[in-house]
């Protein structure tokens, strides 16, 4: 991967998502596809973010790798990057998305799965007020807010919030 950094330098992200943006969402529980995306870039602040395009294909990677870090447990560093692609991401929302990004790859819907491992990393922190509210987030943001329901749930740490103040809403009866 370095000599590819090194050879498509600002363009090494977008070309990256354009290319593995299938495999990263459909094979994360893979270690082999969580090594790849975690082995890129060692500093977040090294991610090319000088026009939209750069943020947009930035935050898609980051979205990607804090997957592959939390599926690692190491929850440091998903979190760090999950906060980075939702502060990159969330601006772009309304942006139309590139062309050679798939629709089911599309920007909205890895924020809104930020946002869920968000959530789940602050319920077991147990920092009930940070859940909420990127629980609430994800939801905003979402295509498909059932499925963002049924995978907040899917978290023990946060089923374990059904019947508590604030989460009737974010979460299935």
């Amino acid at each position: 991967m370095p000599l590819a950094q090194a050879a498509l330098g600002r363009r090494f992200v977008q070309r990256f998502v354009s290319t593995w943006g299938t495999p990263l969402r459909m094979h994360n529980y893979d270690p082999r596809v969580q090594d790849l995306v975690t082995g890129i870039y060692g500093a977040v602040a090294e991610l090319p973010v000088a026009t939209p395009i750069e943020r947009y294909y930035s935050a898609l990677l980051l979205a990607f790798r804090g997957d592959a870090w939390w599926r690692q447990s190491h929850f440091g560093d998903a979190r760090a990057d999950l906060e980075r692609a939702v502060s990159l991401g969330e601006p772009l929302l309304k942006m139309p998305r590139p062309a050679d990004v798939k629709a089911d790859e599309a920007l909205p819907d890895r924020i809104a799965e930020a946002h869920v491992l968000l959530a789940a990393i602050h319920a077991a922190a147990s920092d009930d007020a940070a859940a909420l509210e990127h629980a609430r987030a994800a939801l905003a943001v979402a295509a498909h807010p059932d499925e963002v329901r049924d995978a907040l749930a899917g978290f023990p740490e946060l089923a374990a919030r059904r019947g508590r103040a604030g989460w009737h809403d974010v979460l299935p009866p």
